[in-house]
């Protein structure tokens, strides 16, 4: 087997493994399990205050939306628990797994 044919089993896999997930509204329990995850630990809060603190270095009539969604996207990530993104890895892998039968 070589690498490209891989690939395409790995392109193939996320495909039906994110068909699968939306079809069958694996999506979005996974997703307000994320949200309340999220909730729990002030999350929001946090990045509220990244956002005012944003605005205040720049200037609101200096930057587009765009160039906000841009620079705030990465602090936003980074403020997500550790716990948590193993946590939502560990349930997703779970349910593929006795979905697609792999391990």
């Amino acid at each position: 087997m070589n690498v490209e044919n891989i690939e395409d089993e790995e392109t193939k896999f996320r495909r039906d493994a994110h068909r699968y997930l939306v079809e069958s509204g694996e999506r979005d329990r996974l997703v307000q399990i994320l949200n309340d995850k999220l909730k729990a630990c002030d999350w929001q809060h946090k990045v509220t205050i990244c956002c005012r603190e944003l605005l205040s270095e720049i200037g609101v009539d200096n930057i587009t939306v765009d160039a906000f969604v841009e620079r705030i996207t990465p602090k936003a990530k980074d403020l997500v628990p550790n716990d948590v993104k193993h946590e939502m890895v560990n349930i997703i892998q779970t349910t593929l797994e006795k979905k697609f039968n792999v391990r």
